[in-house]
């Protein structure tokens, strides 16, 4: 009686290809997809990884706490003596190319945190809101930055 060996794929050359696969699609989905609406999540994923290093440093250097300043082109992030400089677009951060920044419900567009890693605001002060938008496009993305934990909530806006 003769058996014959059946060749099946393993597990590792299964994983292999989804792996591959996978990569693929990073690449080629964001492409794929409306790049006003992708500037704007990398917009707001580098923003928030931004909030969170503030609050990280300002738990860290309770002397030295953080402040992240806002324009219409970025934001600067300032550490103690360091400043950090984020541009959305050429020479800055270009995936994010064109997207605006708006702040309302902080003075002068200025984020500061205390000891705690919270924004450094009075009591009952009301959420600021980081706008982020870009001309001509109709998505629009709102940032809501809770005082006390520093916490975002977003809300997606598209015009008609």
């Amino acid at each position: 009686m003769h058996h014959r060996s059946r060749r099946a794929f393993s597990l590792v050359e299964l994983s292999i290809v989804l792996v591959i696969i996978s990569s693929v699609a990073a690449v080629v989905l964001p492409a794929m997809l409306d790049s006003s609406h992708g500037r704007l999540i990398a917009a707001r994923e580098r923003l928030c990884a931004d909030v969170m290093a503030a609050q990280a440093w300002s738990l860290a250097n309770p002397t030295e706490p953080a402040v992240l300043t806002i324009g219409t082109q970025g934001y600067t992030l300032a550490r103690g003596a360091q400043n950090t400089v984020v541009t959305f677009g050429p020479g800055g951060f270009e995936e994010a190319m064109n997207v605006r920044v708006a702040i309302a419900g902080a003075a002068s567009g200025v984020l500061a945190f205390n000891h705690y890693g919270a924004l450094a605001v009075a009591p009952g002060a009301t959420a600021p809101i980081v706008e982020l938008s870009i001309p001509g496009a109709s998505d629009r993305l709102e940032l809501e930055i809770a005082p006390t934990t520093g916490g975002m909530t977003e809300r997606w806006y598209a015009s008609p």
